[in-house]
């Protein structure tokens, strides 16, 4: 995540709306993992994602927040991880249409 995250932030920084925030998973009412990560309007959804494949696995449910603010909201097997780039994507919109 390290890693992915600087790129991300060398290859974006002149780019417009650039900015970052904290993101942090809660699991209950604890809080979990959080790390700070830049993004733009357009790469927040790809930024969240990351995070959520990066973040502690496994819960019942969780909530992800940016700066305090709820963004994402997560209900999962407990015994389920994504395991490559763009699963989680692919089931939440799964969760969303039923």
């Amino acid at each position: 995540m390290l890693e992915w995250s600087a790129r991300f932030t060398l290859d974006r920084y002149e780019y417009h709306g650039f900015t970052g925030g904290r993101f942090q998973q809660h699991i209950g009412k604890r809080p979990g993992v959080w790390r700070y990560l830049d993004y733009t309007p357009e790469t927040f959804d790809d930024v969240l994602d990351r995070f959520c494949e990066w973040m502690d696995w496994p819960f019942k449910s969780c909530r992800i927040k940016v700066d305090g603010k709820t963004v994402r909201t997560i209900k999962e097997d407990a015994k389920r991880r994504p395991s490559r780039r763009g699963t989680l994507k692919r089931e939440l919109k799964a969760q969303e249409a039923v």
